[in-house]
């Protein structure tokens, strides 16, 4: 039973919705009612959080990748496997910009 504005009580049916279902009720609601402005900021919010989550794994996805093919160079250049990290650091050195001369100084 719920209270009406009249001080009357009704009773309503009680559903649960998936994060979808509320998804879409939530953007396609009258912005000018507090709790759906507060709903459209939430999934907003909450849909910026997931693609940065995504770019991330992605990314991270790219460098692995990157690290694979920078061992696979290592191993057809005869460096040693006792020498990968040192390999790899100089990698991560010339990515940022170092010139050939400060690189080898790290090896």
């Amino acid at each position: 039973m719920v209270k009406r504005g009249s001080g009357a009580e009704r009773q309503v049916s009680d559903y649960s919705l998936t994060c979808l279902a509320c998804y879409l009720i939530a953007m396609n609601g009258n912005p000018r009612l507090k709790q759906i402005a507060e709903a459209q900021h939430y999934f907003a919010v909450s849909t910026r959080k997931n693609e940065m989550h995504e770019l991330r794994l992605q990314v991270r996805l790219e460098v692995a990748e990157g690290n694979k093919q920078l061992s696979e160079a290592a191993v057809e250049a005869g460096v040693r496997s006792h020498m990968f990290g040192v390999f790899h650091d100089a990698g991560y050195l010339g990515h940022y910009a170092l010139d050939s001369e400060n690189i080898l100084i790290y090896i």
